[in-house]
């Protein structure tokens, strides 16, 4: 299991605020379902007179669930003014063999995944979605994707379909390989 820490000098973390989050409670424990398929969870313990949280995860995760784990320490630290000990979670190394954690360094480590993954789908088939909106469909050409602000990218890519070549640019497209 991989574990963060999270201290905290007031004790604000409350029931109702993990509720509100998706958490559920069985005993001291609060759990938050990561993957209904895997049987993946999240699990909150609070250690009231240190003023901390211990959160734990399985080692192997996926990047979406990865996701889900870091954003969710993110409204805790928030909610609580917390601080974050993650060196008992470490995912992996970035491009420049540095070290990253679920929270530190992950937002940049999942930004540099996924330029690697796009960049390997080049030459393969794929769709191009908005949303739920399916626009095209056909081999990537190229691909660039450039941060707006914190919540939203923009991504440009070209795409050779049956009817000729298709531009696509916007936020937040998302690219998926098709077998």
């Amino acid at each position: 299991m991989l574990k963060t820490k999270i201290t905290y000098h007031e004790n604000r973390l409350i029931p109702e605020f993990l509720k509100k989050l998706g958490f559920s409670t069985l005993n001291s424990e609060y759990k938050f379902p990561l993957s209904i398929r895997q049987g993946h969870s999240l699990v909150l313990q609070e250690n009231q007179s240190l003023n901390e949280v211990v959160l734990s995860f399985p080692n192997y995760v996926s990047m979406e669930e990865c996701s889900q784990i870091h954003n969710l320490i993110h409204e805790i630290v928030v909610h609580v003014n917390g601080k974050v000990d993650d060196t008992a979670a470490l995912l992996g190394y970035d491009e420049y063999g540095q070290k990253v954690y679920i929270y530190h360094g992950f937002k940049q480590w999942k930004e540099y995944i996924e330029e690697a993954k796009f960049h390997s789908l080049e030459g393969q088939n794929v769709e191009v979605y908005h949303g739920d909106e399916l626009l095209g469909r056909g081999l990537l050409l190229s691909y660039k994707k450039e941060r707006v602000d914190e919540e939203n990218t923009y991504i440009t890519c070209t795409v050779i379909s049956t009817t000729g070549e298709q531009y696509f640019m916007g936020e937040n497209l998302r690219i998926v390989g098709v077998i």
